[in-house]
């Protein structure tokens, strides 16, 4: 989804943003389940590399609703693989230990929950507008 569109009045061309509140409202109900991690489970190890990975996320779903580049765009591409690899990794081992409750439950609120982060971050690491310097 474009965060602008171009709008014809015969004339001229002009440029109206997409409104960008439901992003935001997003980005807090992701802020909120990724501050809950350490709380929910404060003594597994695994914890804390999710709340680091979930606070990295959160800085890449800012960059892309601000357009504002933080760090290298290369490492934007790769952290979308990773926190592919990583969900994937807690499914699995979700659905193993858990067996078919998580399934029919678990497995699709999760996907729902993060499909849009994913959009964001794949977008976010290939926009060249973000990436390309603004002249003066």
């Amino acid at each position: 989804m474009q965060r602008e569109w171009h709008e014809h009045d015969g004339c001229s061309e002009q440029r109206k943003p997409i409104p960008t509140r439901l992003w935001w409202v997003y980005f807090a109900v992701m802020a909120f389940n990724i501050a809950w991690l350490p709380i929910a489970a404060p003594r597994e190890a695994g914890t804390w590399v999710d709340l680091a990975v979930g606070l990295l996320a959160l800085l890449g779903l800012a960059g892309y609703i601000l357009r504002k580049p933080f760090g290298p765009r290369l490492f934007w591409r790769g952290f979308f693989f990773l926190l592919l690899i990583d969900c994937v990794y807690h499914a699995t081992d979700g659905v193993i230990g858990r067996g078919t409750n998580l399934v029919f439950v678990g497995l699709p609120f999760g996907a729902v929950l993060l499909a849009p982060l994913f959009v964001a971050l794949w977008r976010y690491g290939r926009d060249r507008d973000t990436w390309t310097p603004r002249r003066a």
